[in-house]
This record gives structure tokens, sequence and C-alpha cells, in this order.
């Protein structure tokens, strides 16, 4: 579905909902290859309803004949349901109550709504093409709208529409419509706060399902408060194939007080244009995180003390034992008094991570009233501080690869992901990759790539300039072939060393710098990569962040995330540790935690010269001074003049970097 919002505050834009972000670059997106089915009104009127009473129901009972269109019939009232379709030629809703047919939904379905047995609305968009109606055997895409006849409701404050439905569309997130539209009038239509806002496809990408029967809930609260006729119409725009079937629209008087976090985003980064967010993050790589909400008055009261709150719960360690529950938690005052649909962005935290393990932030919503729909209030994001493990997701739902898309699937493709590196810097070891258990993959040979994009992204013109072989910083030249004993598992590839044969061997990632990371197909031949699908985070992520290249040529940005994983070496030590031993060499700070004053003690076989630094936690140098190791080193430190959190210790050259933590209290 577009997603052409707007910026409601100085907030950067998330793709997914109101804070969207987008391309900077001239590029289109990858179109999906076509797949079969796997199975403020001034004036104030008194209601004289309550809360979720019934404005208006349709079950879409059908005439004599499964062309004719429904009537609707509620309160004495009768309702005519008409189908539109400008280019009269004969893709129309219809009636029904048979699944929707067609060559790529065979195994879809009847709608199994609450009243599926009076049948319902359908667009048979699949079963309209098959076979391919257009000139020379091309498909034709589909542009109909079904609306009703005028609806009288009692006037109320707070307005829902809730249908049950069905769907799957190809092949654009960008240039295909699902949408429901209202009027209060039947000439001036709205789709919500934004175009596409009510989205029929729940946000869902291009192939994706909305699953049989899923109840869907609009806020209409803007476009039909205290009217008393409503208009409602479903518009399927843009694309050739798939279906959409609805049933049991049902129009509710809404909640006295409603509350809702209409989007938000997890900020791992936040100095980019676009900010993915992740599923696993390494300890010392992470940054102070923070925020994003967008929050909506949707209840008919005006809400006392409305703010946007976050809360951190420690949930587990990384070995399973025992977590520290709420660790950390603000709160943000947005309204003293916000009225019946506010609406506003907001930021809050930081929240500064001290240790490993598995956490789940709790981004929401409150006010000084009790909130009558809590479950649309807040959302629990759930990810792994790890070691040395960065990744946009943890485990695969789905399958992804550059063969899903139009023009995929040969010789040279490419498919890269963004990825951010927060305040310090590691060296990138391997990748690792989920291999799908499909036939395409057998045999298939691929290398693994890392482009740093950082000054690219800013000042290219097209997406050629961004991948160019300049920044093209990470690579094997020899290929790892995909056998069947790697199916169903993550595999490890490495940068082969040594560096100059094979490749480039492993590379430094630097902390604030931006990177794309993925792979290279290297042979074809009918064989294609395909890797896992990160489906659940897909709808949080920036929308231009993942990219396809056919063979080298062109390139399209995709909405799929595949599982990647980028591996670190020399990451592992965690606040709570031992001393580090790294080979012959000891290092150790004590006391920990300080009120500032500490010694460093560091022993070696071998004479060293180290720099020693001390970053806090944005990565700035507070202390910077050269020492030499030669035996043992004893050296005492006072920083009680830093504020007190978290900083970080280290021993550095160019052979290696020993880090520690300490906590200044």
């Amino acid at each position: 579905m577009k997603k052409n919002y707007f910026l409601l505050s100085g907030l950067a834009l998330m793709s997914a909902g109101l804070l969207a972000q987008g391309v900077s670059v001239n590029a289109p997106e990858a179109q999906a290859k076509l797949t079969n089915a796997k199975a403020d009104k001034a004036k104030a009127v008194a209601t004289n309803k309550a809360p979720l009473d019934t404005l208006y129901y349709d079950s879409f009972a059908g005439g004599p004949n499964a062309t004719d269109m429904p009537v609707g019939t509620w309160g004495g009232q009768t309702v005519n349901w008409t189908s539109i379709n400008p280019n009269n030629n004969g893709f129309d809703w219809i009636w029904s109550d048979q699944a929707p047919g067609g060559q790529y939904s065979t195994t879809v379905t009847a709608l199994t709504s609450t009243s599926a047995a009076d049948g319902y609305l359908s667009m048979p968009a699949d079963a309209y093409n098959t076979p391919a109606p257009g000139p020379g055997g091309t498909f034709i895409d589909i542009d109909a709208t079904v609306q009703s006849s005028a609806i009288t409701i009692t006037p109320s404050a707070s307005v829902l529409i809730t249908i049950e439905t069905s769907n799957r569309y190809c092949c654009s997130k960008q240039a295909v419509d699902l949408i429901m539209e209202v009027s209060a009038d039947g000439q001036n239509w709205s789709s919500g706060i934004n175009p596409g806002y009510y989205d029929g496809a729940n946000g869902n990408d291009a192939n994706t399902f909305v699953s049989n029967a899923t109840t869907l809930t609009f806020n209409v609260t803007e476009d039909l408060a205290f009217e008393d006729t409503a208009y409602v119409r479903f518009v399927f725009r843009g694309g050739s194939h798939y279906y959409w079937m609805i049933d049991d629209l049902t129009i509710l008087q809404g909640h006295d007080n409603s509350m809702k976090l209409e989007d938000y985003s997890v900020n791992f980064t936040d100095t980019f244009d676009l900010n993915p967010i992740y599923g696993m993050y390494p300890q010392r790589l992470l940054q102070p995180m923070n925020f994003d909400g967008a929050v909506f008055v949707g209840g008919a009261n005006a809400q006392p003390n409305f703010s946007l709150y976050y809360e951190m719960y420690h949930d587990s360690t990384l070995t399973g034992g025992a977590g520290d529950y709420l660790t950390a938690a603000a709160i943000d005052t947005l309204n003293p008094l916000a009225a019946s649909t506010y609406r506003d962005t907001a930021n809050v935290g930081p929240y500064i991570n001290t240790r490993e393990g598995y956490f789940r932030a709790r981004i929401g919503v409150r006010s000084d009233s009790v909130n009558a729909t809590p479950a649309i209030s807040f959302v629990d994001y759930s990810f792994i501080v790890t070691d040395s493990v960065l990744s946009k997701g943890i485990e695969p739902e789905n399958l992804t690869g550059v063969g899903s898309y139009q023009g995929g699937g040969n010789r040279d493709d490419i498919f890269v992901s963004f990825f951010n590196i927060g305040r310090d810097s590691a060296e990138a070891t391997s990748l690792s990759f989920f291999v799908a258990n499909v036939p395409e993959n057998n045999g298939v040979q691929i290398t693994p790539l890392i482009y740093d994009i950082t000054e690219s992204w800013d000042t290219a013109t097209t997406i050629a300039g961004v991948f160019n072989q300049n920044a093209k910083i990470a690579y094997n030249t020899s290929a790892i072939t995909i056998d069947t004993t790697m199916f169903g598992r993550w595999i490890t590839f490495p940068f082969l060393t040594p560096a100059g044969l094979f490749g480039t061997g492993p590379q430094m990632l630097y902390g604030g710098r931006q990177y794309a990371i993925g792979w290279q197909q290297l042979n074809g031949g009918g064989l294609e990569f395909t890797t896992g699908r990160f489906t659940s985070v897909e709808n949080r992520q920036p929308t231009t962040t993942n990219w396809v290249s056919f063979a080298g040529n062109s390139w399209g940005w995709v909405g799929a995330e595949p599982s990647i994983r980028v591996n670190f070496g020399g990451l592992t030590v965690g606040v709570d540790e031992v001393d580090a031993v790294e080979d012959n060499r000891t290092f150790a700070v004590s006391p920990n935690p300080t009120n500032g004053e500490f010694t460093i003690k560091a022993e070696s076989s071998e004479p060293t010269t180290y720099t020693l630094n001390v970053r806090n936690m944005l990565g700035q140098v507070v202390f910077n001074e050269q020492v030499s190791l030669n035996g043992q080193l004893t050296k005492n430190m006072n920083l009680s003049n830093l504020d007190k959190g978290v900083y970080f210790v280290s021993l550095e050259n160019d052979q290696e970097k020993l880090v520690k933590k300490i906590v200044l209290k």
C-alpha cells in the first residue's frame, strides 16, 4: 500500500506508518513475482447511545444470482452497494459465497466470516486474469470500487468501522491499493489522516496474506464524528492478481476513553537518514537507545496528562538465568489535556544498556483516565543484546531471495540489507545466512558482501552510485557452495584469509558508519539462493533499507527482510565477566563499580605499547594516554570529575583491543 506519510513533528520518519522514512536516491521498487498461494468537528452533538453500540451492520446478503450486489437493511433503512469500474471492462466487485479462484489462488478457500453463508463482497482479481486477458496474453490491472449508498447513523463523538476480511495482492507495495474510504456527503472521500491509512492489507508486503476472516478495526472519528450520514467504499487499484473478500461491516460508537499508540520506532542508532531496528545487537556497539511514538486520542473524551512512556524489562540472561525485570523507565507528558482526535509524535529515552541478555521494550501511551482500549495503547518489542552478533531479526518466519522478484534468480544477483554501527568499532569476521530447505539451493554458489555506503547514500543520484566497486569493502573471490546438509540451518560464511588470495579477509566496521551487507550469487542455471525472511519486523523497518540487483545490473528496493547475521570478533567481554584474558595477556579494572577512582592492572609476557582510552556511552574519548606494557602495568586512575554512568576502558594498538566496562556511581 502507498505510505506517503507526512512528518507530524521533528522526528525521523519510519516506514510502517506515521513515522515513515523514504528513499533519497532514484531507484524503483523491485516487483515481486506472481506466486501460488500456500495454503475535528467544531460542533458538539449529544449522543444517546452507549460506547460500542452498533450504529449500522451489513452482512452483505445477496440476491438470487451470484452476480447480484447486496442490499443492506438496518433499522428500517436500505443501503445499496454498487461496483464502479472506470475502465468498464467487467472486472467488477461481485457478491459471492465462493472461493475467489484463479490460477494462483487454487488453494484459497471461501471467506469464513461470521455471516459467510449469506455471502460477501468479493474482488476475484486472480480469476479475472486467468487466462491473461490483455493483448498478446498480458495481464490487466484492476481499478474497481464498491460503494455504499447513504447510511444513516446516530451522531457520535467517536466512530469505529470493523470488517471481517481476507486478501492478498501482487506485485508492488507502492503501486497497489487495497483501501477503505469514508465520506459524510458521498462527494469528499477520505482514507484517513494520510492517504491509505485505512489500509485493507494491514500494512502487508506483496504476496503476504491477510488471513481468512481477520477482523480489521478502523478508527474513523476524524471523518465521521458527529455526522448523521456515512458512506463507505472499498478500493482495489493497481494490481492484476489475487483477491479481496469483505464481510460483516459494522459501524460502531467508539469508547469515551481510548488512547492508541499508532506507530513506534526503537532507535538503536539515530544518526542516519535511515535507521533500521534490530533483533540482535552487540552490547559493546550499542549506543543509548530511544523510542519514537505516534500517538492518538481516539475516544470521545479529552485525556488529562496524555503521555508517551517506555519501560525496559530484562527478561533473562543469555544462558537462561533470571533477568532483573524492570531495569529502566521514562515518561514524557505531551499535552495536559489532549482533546479527542489529538495526534502527536514524540520521543522518550534514553535507555543505556549495561549488560547482555534478552530484553523487552514496552512503548505506550497513558493519561490520568482509565483507557478502555489498553490492547492498542502499547507494544512490546523484544530483542537480544548479544556479545558478538548483529541481526535485524532473531529467527526467520518465511523465505525470500532475489529469485522472489521479477528478473531475479540468476548469476551475479545481489541482495543487501542496511546495518548501522553504533558507538564503537569491531571486526566483521563472517556473515551467517539461514539456508532455506528448497531444491533451488542445492549447488548454488554465493559469497558474502559488505559495502560501506556512509557517504555515497547522501551524495549519489542513482542507486548504482551507492553500490559501486569502491564501496565494496569485504568479499570473497572464492565461492562457497550450498548443499543439502546446510538446508534449514544457519550457515556461517567467513571472509576467507589470507586476504588478497581469496578476497579481503575480515574487515573493521566503524562506529557511526552505515553498511549494506548481504550476498552475491556466483552461478545460475536454475539455481537461486533462498534464505529466511524476518517477516515480523518488516513493517517496522525504513522502506528502502533492503535492495536487490538483478545479475549485477539494475537495482530495486524490496520490503522483504532477509535473514542475515553479522558476526564480530573480539566482542566477548561483558560487564559482569571476569578479567579479560587474551592469549598471554590479562587486563583488569577494580573496583567496579567505582566512585571514580580505580586501578588498571595488565600483564603480558611480551613488550607491548598501547593507547589507553576511556570512552563514554556515545563512543567519545574522555581520557587518552600512551602506556608501555613489559611484564606488569599498574596504573591508578581518577575520573571522579566525569558524570555518573557507564564508561569503557581500553588498551589498543594495531593488533588488538582489550576492553573493560566500568560503572561510575
